[in-house]
């Protein structure tokens, strides 16, 4: 199996969209109830590559999930918070597709000096719940009708993740995109993050 986890590029749209697509049709957006056009996606990635961090793990030569971070819902003001939404082919689920696309978003983020990174999960989805848990996010609190969805309210819960920036008290946080190759590769590898 030949895996590369890196950051994205406008031309990897088309086959993120496939993966995002999925995760729509689980409830799993907390933006989207319905599929974008592609023309719009590519058109989403192209605009935001540089200024969100978008990581991708490419498996055999396929998207296989991706992840992105950008400014927080909660505190789109606070440069040192960000959200994160992780996405993954339900056919590679299970297998370290997460944890490596989150992972690179947090390494990305600690050397770009931010503080704390979010994510925001259905509250039936326990699965994923347990999966942010088990990489260090932990509950903030549930928002008890963040979305109607079929006519039903739906419970959100509000993860969080406290981050070890490289500088504790940095004039402003550096985008993802002028993050070193070198230096997240060195703590990617640090931690020993892998696709099964």
């Amino acid at each position: 199996m030949n895996v590369c986890v890196r950051r994205v590029n406008e031309w990897d749209a088309p086959a993120m969209l496939k993966v995002y697509a999925e995760a729509i049709e689980d409830g799993l957006s907390p933006h989207e109830a319905e599929v974008p056009e592609l023309s719009e996606f590519v058109r989403r990635v192209d605009r935001y590559t540089y200024s969100r961090g978008w990581t991708l793990a490419d498996v055999d030569g396929r998207c296989a999930g991706f992840a992105v971070a950008h400014e927080c819902l909660d505190a789109p003001d606070d440069p040192y918070l960000l959200d994160v939404e992780v996405y993954v082919l339900r056919s590679m689920r299970r297998r370290g597709v997460g944890s490596a696309v989150a992972g690179l978003i947090r390494d990305l983020a600690e050397l770009g000096n931010r503080r704390a990174l979010r994510v925001r999960l259905p509250e039936s989805n326990a699965g994923a719940v347990a999966f942010f848990e088990s990489i260090g996010y932990v509950l903030l609190r549930r928002d008890e009708h963040f979305r109607v969805r079929n006519g039903v309210s739906e419970a959100w819960v509000v993860l969080e993740c406290r981050l070890s920036p490289t500088d504790p008290n940095p004039t402003r946080p550096t985008k993802p995109y002028l993050v070193l190759s070198a230096d997240y590769e060195a703590a990617r590898l640090a931690r020993g993050d892998g696709i099964r």
